[in-house]
């Protein structure tokens, strides 16, 4: 060991003498190491993590496919559910929930919450029990039982002040007294991130159609039972359900781990896209520092050749260059956590501003699972950027050196250095293909037409508590009271509600013609669809083309009828006049559907988030089709937003019960929409541009030394007639030949990388040749203004001084 501090001791001085070295290489390994140390971040939170409990591993999620349609992750019915229960053998306990926003209030004014119908056997599942009180029990499910609540530690500190008489106390759940029996520990925030908790009742009454009420399902698997025995069972158990049951036809049984339920594939590709996008950042800083290395170990080739001469091995060699690249790292390392550290708070502040919600056992923080790779990220870094220069210092003919001093020493190192400059180039060109291409899906996403106009409109959503308004009537009573008021404030130009918005949501369901009559459900087409106000196409800015609107003729007793958009008309009517046509929207067992007959085609309009792809669009009116779900829309006379309060206010006078969530502008909504692919494209042109850098600097080096290696040879060539643009040319083509060579390799690679990020990409192909001619064009810019510099130094090189220095 002692040999190995000396070294350290030694290198230490060493990078003192040499800031504007240690400098540089410290910078350039600390941009590497920082945004590697960023993105593993989201490869531990996303890929790595799971659940908090015991034996996660064994906690699995249920879910459905439809064989025939190619469709995943259906919830499951209730009537399913308890037949799964009744007859499986694969779990110790199958537990079941639904998600919900519930409205609490008490004391203090109403608030929307994230929330949790469940399974008292749930608890059991994943082994969890309460922090006060008590958990769900099997009693608290059963129909008619005294409601009750669980709620979470967070509720229970910032809401009622860590109250420890909090327990017995009853508040208002949607509307309905209930009592507080029990507290979570802190960071539960099961499935997803739920903050109270109420009793799942199972109501066999329901029927099992596509409206009756569906279940996430997921249990915890018995001792020895493997997750393929498992799914080979319910395999079998859902083939006797579609004996049984027609709309169980096509259904099978899907079991996978709990994680993969909330985590989709795209995402995971994605972050693993990304995590090795900037591990290519990383090899271009080890490369740079790599030739910084090189060129300061043949400076110092007299002093190493002086060490093999008086006894040192070429191990303690080694060991002396790579002690001092494990140093540059570990600096680099320091650097790093700290900007990775200030580029995760920003991250996590944009995605509590968008409203962004994740898992809550996804956490994207530095712990010591961050810190564990930040110290292995850093040695295997110093040793990767040191060992090509230490063994290039080994090679070295100790006494060819002495007896000829430094003639020829260079040309190893030269060659290595050229062909790391070639890996920088491929490196980048993959980099910035990536980041152009996710810069143009980005911007078209931003330009995609709604098909209205989304300025000056605020909007919010509401949920009708279904103990005070149970029947259509008094849901549609209510909305109607709440537009008049809006629309009465002189700050409202117009205000209506509906289900769904252009650029907020939709609501698929697959639809009929008259000509369909003989399609099987599972081959009807999807469209999109939302029961809407009257003056719902004022409000928008929505263009009707043909027909008539909806109005006063269209009562809840009067002909059911529907407006379609272009886009439906010209597929499902292409030849025909789609006025007085008639549609059914709704699969598989929707036994109260009815004809709608066509009254009116409105211009083509997206019924969806803005990055969600077009499907056709029905409109109904409101009055044929009252919900308890709704979104108020406000066109305003000032900034949308500054009416957030009154819109709050306006509905608390006519319900104090009932909250108003969400309540964004439509331009939020759309900003919401593309956060992710903005956020990614952010990322990837942060990496690009970081390696673009690096590798500008990796040509300019190479050349640069090439330039002082070759002084001679300039000098000669000067002294014998070659012009200045002769000696350009020479090296400006030594660095367009590299840059050529690297732009090949980068662009084939690019094209395959891209691929990951198609899930990602809109309106924009992988193989984009407008991108791919982009990333050439700054490559080439970039690369000969690299070489320029260089060049230019060697046209000042004079012939007399070079012969005589030789």
């Amino acid at each position: 060991m002692q040999p190995v501090f000396q070294e350290m001791r030694h290198a230490l001085q060493k990078l003192r003498k040499d800031l504007g070295f240690t400098a540089l290489a410290v910078l350039t390994l600390g941009l590497g190491l920082g945004a590697t140390l960023y993105m593993f971040t989201f490869v531990k939170a996303y890929l790595l993590s799971s659940l908090p409990f015991p034996d996660a591993e064994r906690i699995v999620h249920v879910e459905q496919v439809n064989t025939r349609r190619g469709d995943d992750g259906i919830a499951i019915t209730q009537r399913d559910f308890v037949e799964f229960g009744r007859v499986q053998q694969s779990f110790v306990e199958l537990a079941a929930f639904h998600i919900a926003n519930v409205g609490l209030a008490d004391d203090e004014l109403p608030t929307r919450l994230a929330g949790a119908y469940i399974s008292p056997s749930a608890f059991d599942a994943i082994q969890s029990g309460a922090r006060m009180g008590r958990v769900l029990s099997p009693a608290d499910a059963q129909p008619g039982a005294p409601p009750v609540i669980v709620i979470g530690n967070d509720i229970w500190r910032n809401r009622y002040n860590s109250d420890p008489q909090v327990l017995g106390k009853t508040i208002r759940v949607n509307g309905v007294p209930t009592s507080i029996v029990g507290v979570m520990p802190e960071g539960f925030e099961f499935p997803f991130n739920q903050s109270i908790w109420m009793p799942l009742q199972i109501d066999m009454t329901q029927p099992a159609g596509p409206d009756s009420p569906r279940l996430q399902v997921f249990g915890r698997l018995k001792p020895g039972v493997t997750l393929e025995q498992a799914a080979a069972e319910f395999a079998n158990i859902s083939k006797s359900l579609g004996e049984m049951y027609e709309e169980n036809k096509n259904l099978t049984t899907v079991i996978k781990p709990f994680e993969d339920a909330y985590i989709s594939k795209s995402a995971r590709t994605v972050v693993g896209a990304m995590f090795a996008a900037v591990l290519f950042v990383l090899l271009i800083a080890c490369a740079n520092v790599a030739n910084l290395i090189l060129v300061r170990t043949a400076a110092r080739q007299k002093e190493i050749a002086v060490r093999a001469a008086l006894g040192a091995n070429r191990w303690r060699i080694v060991t002396h260059v790579l002690t001092e690249s494990v140093l540059l790292a570990t600096l680099g390392a320091l650097m790093a956590a700290f900007l990775a550290e200030r580029g995760l708070d920003i991250t996590n502040r944009a995605l509590i501003a968008a409203d962004k919600e994740r898992p809550f056992w996804v956490d994207l923080s530095i712990d010591w699972k961050v810190l564990v790779f930040a110290a292995a990220a850093a040695i295997l870094t110093g040793v990767i950027a040191g060992l090509v220069p230490a063994l290039s210092a080994t090679r070295t003919d100790v006494i060819q050196y002495l007896k000829d001093g430094a003639k020829d020493t260079g040309m190893s190192a030269s060659k290595i250095s050229r062909a790391m400059v070639i890996v920088e180039v491929g490196l980048s060109c993959i980099l910035l293909v990536c980041s152009g291409l996710m810069i143009r899906s980005v911007v078209n996403l931003q330009n995609v037409d709604l098909g209205i106009d989304n300025t000056q409109m605020l909007t919010g959503r509401i949920s009708l508590l279904e103990t005070k308004y149970p029947d259509p009537a008094s849901q549609l009573r209510f909305f109607e009271n709440l537009v008049d008021r809006l629309e009465a404030d002189p700050g409202v130009v117009a205000a209506s509600a509906a289900w769904s918005y252009p650029g907020i949501d939709g609501r698929l369901t697959p639809y009929r013609t008259r000509a369909m009559a003989g399609a099987e459900p599972d081959d009807l087409p999807p469209t999109n669809y939302a029961g809407v106000m009257s003056n719902y196409l004022d409000v928008v800015g929505l263009k009707l083309v043909r027909g008539r609107w909806f109005d006063s003729r269209d009562r809840a007793d009067s002909a059911p009828v529907a407006v379609i958009d272009q886009g439906f008309a010209e597929r499902a009517f292409p030849n025909v006049d789609p006025i007085g046509q008639e549609i059914l929207l709704g699969g598989r067992g929707n036994t109260n559907a009815q004809w709608l007959t066509i009254v009116g085609v409105s211009s083509r309009v997206l019924l969806d988030q803005a990055n969600d792809p077009y499907h056709p669009a029905v409109f109904v009116p409101l009055s044929q089709a009252p919900s308890r779900f709704m979104t108020v829309a406000v066109r305003t006379v000032g900034e949308p937003i500054n009416f957030a309060q009154r819109l709050r206010e306006t509905v608390s006078a006519l319900d104090p019960d009932t909250p108003v969530y969400w309540v964004r502008t439509l331009d939020d909504w759309i900003w919401v929409a593309n956060f992710t692919p903005r956020l990614v494209s952010i990322l990837f042109g942060i990496f690009a541009l970081i390696a673009l850098i690096l590798s500008a600097v990796g040509v300019y080096g190479v050349l640069a030394y090439s330039v002082t290696q070759r002084t001679l040879e300039i000098g000669v060539r000067r002294a014998v007639g070659a012009s200045g643009s002769r000696i350009i040319n020479l090296i400006v083509g030594q660095g367009m030949l590299q840059l050529s060579l690297g732009l090949g390799v980068g662009l084939l690679l690019a094209m395959l990388f891209s691929r990951f990020l198609s899930s990602m990409l809109h309106g924009v192909s992988a193989f984009d040749p407008f991108t791919l001619g982009s990333v050439v064009v700054v490559l080439i810019a970039v690369g000969l203004f690299a070489s320029l510099m260089p060049a230019l130094r060697a046209i000042r090189v004079d012939p007399v001084k070079a012969l005589r220095s030789e």
